[in-house]
Order: C-alpha cells, then structure tokens, then sequence
C-alpha cells in the first residue's frame, strides 16, 4: 500500500486527507491535512517497532489505514478544528 487520500467537506471547507508511509529510511507514517492547498495539520507515526516483524507489510498496511481513519474521524468531529479553521 503506497497511501491512501480523501477528500471530505466539514465547516463549509473541503480538505484533502492523505496518508502515507514515508518510506524504507525514515520509519514513519505521515498524514497531511490540506485546505485551499495550504496545509493545515500533520501527523506523524513512528513504525520502528514492527521493523522486524515477518508480517510487516500487512501491519505497516493496517496501521496506514487506522492513521488515515483516525485523522478524518477527529476531523468530522470537530476535534482539529484549532488547525483546520484558522483563518
């Protein structure tokens, strides 16, 4: 799984969400929040631990899409809304 992107409307705004794995060297999960084209809120995830895990790639699969629904959930419910409303 290379990432992931959605578009949602919340406030009267659309955001594009995307998710992705930042690749093979830095180990981490990365969502970027975007409105107008202006980013507007990241998240970050470390993934060192599962490095060495034989099942890595189905859990690196399923920990993109529990970041990625995470995000767009706390978006919906208000809970961004210092980042995703400034003006």
């Amino acid at each position: 799984m290379n990432g992931l992107s959605t578009t949602i409307t919340y406030a009267g705004f659309s955001f594009l969400v995307q998710t992705q794995d930042s690749g093979p060297r830095a180990h981490f999960l990365e969502t970027l929040v975007y409105r107008s084209g202006r980013l507007v809120y990241s998240r970050r995830t470390s993934y060192t631990t599962i490095l060495d895990d034989p099942h890595r790639d189905d859990r690196l699969a399923g920990l993109v899409r529990d970041q990625h629904k995470s995000v767009v959930d706390d978006a919906e419910a208000g809970r961004l809304d210092a980042h995703l409303l400034k003006p």
